[in-house]
């Protein structure tokens, strides 16, 4: 599963931003997520063969969609079995208990 650091999130939405893409997020929003977390892409597809639309979960109730370029996409990082198996666990930042 791909998925979005706070940097990363801000660096490709300020590309999107930039590129005059459909699908972007409001920049004092992000600036609010919390630093450590791992933003996962739900969903994705290729949109109008230019760019990568993705579905990414900001917060337990949150889902927000993100156009980007295929090379932003290609370099987002991937969180593998193997990482689940060694304890990364998504779920726990998603929790009510760990939300502001």
């Amino acid at each position: 599963m791909k998925y979005f650091t706070k940097d990363l999130l801000i660096k490709a939405n300020n590309e999107s931003i930039r590129r005059g893409r459909n699908r972007n997020l409001v920049v004092s929003k992000i600036k609010k997520l919390p630093d450590d977390y791992k933003f996962p892409v739900l969903f994705e597809f290729i949109h109008n063969d230019v760019e990568m639309r993705t579905e990414v979960m900001l917060d337990k109730d949150t889902k927000v969609f993100l156009d980007i370029s295929f090379k932003y996409y290609n370099e987002l990082p991937k969180i593998t079995p193997e990482d689940i198996n060694n304890g990364v666990d998504l779920a726990k930042q998603f929790t009510s208990d760990t939300l502001h």
